[in-house]
């Protein structure tokens, strides 16, 4: 007898499976005379993935030139995992006639309908010219085992017996087992998500956010994945559609009562092409808010001060910010050119001093502002702050300036010492 397949025309969306049309190949038994023939074919996914149902379609027709009735007594699946089990098929199972004028009682089963499967054998009841092909369906299902090796081997069986009612002549009509097989792939969906943003923001700086996912499923035949969405409740949530291996940038300003560490998470839902199944990964990522901030105060003594005297100013900057600053303290006035100052965080603080001497051009009021420049590591702002001090420089009613004290002895010494010269010079002599 020779055994060739049968092509099967069978749409996978309605199946939620993607079949395959198994290749010819051709099965000998020996006793049977060529021309002694039944045509067999087996349609299975493709590839699916543990835990799946998977579904078998197996179609067995007579080919036999002679017209003999072709007995079909038994079809079955065996599957490999890695303990090979029996899956008993089901649907019709009925005697296939060819004989001309036969009466054919075998019909399709009816959840193959949709598949668009037709075979000649359709109305029961119908009479049939010899030599058509009349044909059984049946299908089996099982579940994939979680540990079923790639590729799975589902093997179908059929035991059939040759009639030899027309052409007894080297029929052979003892029950024989004819066996042909699919190789299933088995793959593993799954997808890595990936999102990045700065390690470090501040309140009002805006925040990229690159979101995207890759293709990490293993083994093979898989089909691919469909409607791949993104959500994000920071980002205002539904992020629309991804693709694998395309990331995505979004923006966000971050917000005064912002928590701190801000931290939120991007999820990635796909669908498989052709199967139900879902598959979902999130990634999170934390940004550390800063808050960086400087102060700088400033006193000058003594307050008032007269011409002549020595002025003093104390500057002090202090970091009351969270984060290190390395900082730049100028004061024109008081000869302080940017003068550099590091301050650790939370409270670091320095204090300068300068001094001169007060001249005329002070009066009436010797007032000056320092101010510190702290550049933000890892920004291009800096934060910043001033402070002023004003001290009055003594002068008489007329606006003057006046002589410190200092100044006022040394000029009343003088005075007395130039009088003194005076008298010696000018003065009555004594007489003998």
């Amino acid at each position: 007898m020779k055994v060739s397949f049968l092509s099967l025309t069978i749409l996978p969306r309605q199946l939620g499976l993607l079949f395959v049309l198994l290749a010819a190949v051709t099965f000998s038994m020996p006793a049977l005379a060529q021309n002694h023939a039944v045509g067999v074919g087996k349609a299975c996914p493709t590839a699916t993935k543990a835990g799946d149902v998977a579904t078998c379609f197996m179609a067995v027709t007579n080919t036999d030139e002679y017209g003999d009735v072709l007995f079909v007594d038994e079809i079955w699946d065996t599957v490999s995992a890695p303990v090979p089990f029996r899956v008993p098929a089901v649907g019709n199972l009925p005697i296939i006639f060819v004989s001309e004028g036969v009466t054919c009682d075998a019909a399709p089963v009816s959840e193959l309908a949709p598949l668009g499967l037709v075979f000649p054998c359709i109305v029961p009841g119908e009479t049939i010219t010899g030599g058509s092909e009349l044909g059984v369906l049946v299908r089996s299902e099982y579940t994939v085992p979680v540990d079923a090796i790639d590729p799975l081997v589902d093997q179908a069986n059929v035991l059939v017996r040759d009639g030899c009612d027309v052409q007894p002549i080297g029929c052979n009509p003892f029950p024989q087992q004819q066996q042909f097989g699919a190789a299933v792939s088995l793959f593993v969906p799954s997808i890595d998500v990936t999102k990045t943003a700065a390690a470090v923001a501040k309140v009002g700086d805006e925040i990229t956010y690159t979101i995207g996912f890759t293709d990490t499923t293993t083994g093979n035949g898989f089909p691919g994945f469909e409607n791949c969405t993104g959500n994000d409740p920071l980002l205002g949530g539904d992020l629309g559609v991804f693709t694998a291996g395309v990331t995505r940038d979004f923006l966000y300003t971050v917000q005064v009562g912002d928590p701190d560490p801000l931290l939120n998470t991007a999820t990635i839902t796909c669908g498989v092409t052709d199967f139900d199944n879902i598959i979902v990964d999130s990634d999170s990522h934390s940004v550390d808010l800063i808050d960086p901030s400087i102060a700088i105060a400033k006193a000058c003594t003594p307050d008032p001060v007269a011409l002549g005297e020595t002025i003093n100013w104390e500057i002090t900057v202090t970091n009351t910010g969270d984060i290190g600053l390395d900082c730049l303290v100028n004061d024109t006035t008081a000869g302080i050119i940017d003068l550099p100052v590091t301050l650790a965080a939370d409270g670091g603080s320095q204090v300068l001093n300068a001094s001169r001497t007060v001249g005329p051009g002070d009066a009436p009021v010797i007032s000056n502002t320092a101010t510190v420049s702290c550049p933000v590591p890892g920004f291009n702002n800096a934060v910043t702050d001033d402070a002023t001090t004003a001290c009055s420089v003594l002068t008489d009613d007329v606006g003057v300036p006046t002589l410190g004290d200092t100044a006022r002895w040394l000029l009343i010494l003088m005075m007395l010492g130039i009088g003194l010269l005076l008298m010696n010079r000018h003065g009555p002599q004594l007489r003998e």
